[in-house]
Parts: C-alpha cells; structure tokens; sequence
C-alpha cells in the first residue's frame, strides 16, 4: 500500500512539474520577439549587409507581432541606395516595411528608399515636420491596414495575396 501511495505522489509531481515547464514555454512564446533577435535568426546582419533580408511568407506572422513596438531603433536594415540618411525608426514601422518587402519580392529587395510611412499628398499642417515625426504618425492606422490585409489574404496563393497592396485606399505610402 505503501509503495503504491509513494508512486501516485511521484507520479503526480512529475505530471505537475511536466505541466510547469510547458507553461513556461507557452508563456515566454507569447511574447513579442525583438526585431534584432529576429534578424540574428533568420542570419541577416546588418552591419555587413546590403541586400534585404532573405525574409519569406512565413515570417509574417512574427513580424506582425513585432509591427505593434513603439520601440525606437538606431540600427535597422535600410536601403543603401537611398539619399535620404535616417538616425531612427521605431521599431514595428520597420517590421512593416519588411513585411511589404516580402509582399514586393518578386520586384527586387527593398520595397522603398527608407521605412518611412508619408502622406500620399502633402498637409500644410506637416510641413515643419521632419519625416520621422510624420512617419511615427501613419504607424498605428499602417499597422491595422497591414492586419487586415494578412486576415483576409494570408491563406491565399503568395502571388494572389502579393497583388493586393495593404496602403492602397489609404492616405499613407512608403517613401
């Protein structure tokens, strides 16, 4: 009888500590990842590297998740062919411009000069604004655009879903 307590008791400590460990695992997967770890794991360096991250259709979800950061970067990919030097940009606006990368792929790498959101017309109220201020404005209504788009496009064909532009019908464009 005995024996037969001291294995239950054991047996459910282990099924206990089992389902610890799983929450733990659950817990910390929720979390949103950093852009900088994300780069790291897909091998993208960006002090060493001029062409776009080799990004596909299948990190859209976690860049989505990354789309939400205020978080200001200082180092981020950008285009190298752009004149238009940026010190900073926060860091869901760049997950954006890399989702719309991919979206753009089969155009050729980078899906504009800088990851800066801009109205498709000027606004006088604006023009003493610099770029990264204005930028930082369109991030929330670009990053529900981006949400829809991947809601109602993400289960079809890349090339059906490539066609459809998430900012069309909106007054924000890429730089």
């Amino acid at each position: 009888m005995k024996t037969w307590m001291i294995t239950i008791l054991l047996g459910a400590t282990v099924l206990h500590a089992h389902n610890v460990d799983r929450k733990l695992i659950t817990d910390t997967a929720d979390e949103e990842p950093s852009l900088k770890d994300f780069l790291e794991q897909v091998g993208y360096d960006n002090e060493n590297t001029v062409t776009f991250p080799k990004l596909s259709w299948k990190h859209i979800p976690t860049l989505l998740k990354i789309a939400r950061s205020k978080e200001v970067l200082h180092e981020f990919p950008s285009n190298p062919f752009s004149s238009q030097s940026q010190s900073q940009c926060r860091e869901g606006i760049v997950a954006l411009w890399l989702i719309e990368g991919i979206r753009k792929k089969e155009k050729g790498g980078y899906p504009s000069l800088n990851p800066l959101l801009h109205p498709r017309k000027k606004y006088k109220h604006q023009e003493d604004q610099d770029w990264e201020t204005i930028s930082t404005q369109y991030h929330q209504r670009a990053y529900c655009l981006y949400q829809k788009w991947w809601r109602e496009h993400g289960s079809v064909s890349e090339a059906e879903a490539a066609k459809i532009d998430p900012l069309k019908g909106s007054p924000i464009s890429w730089y």
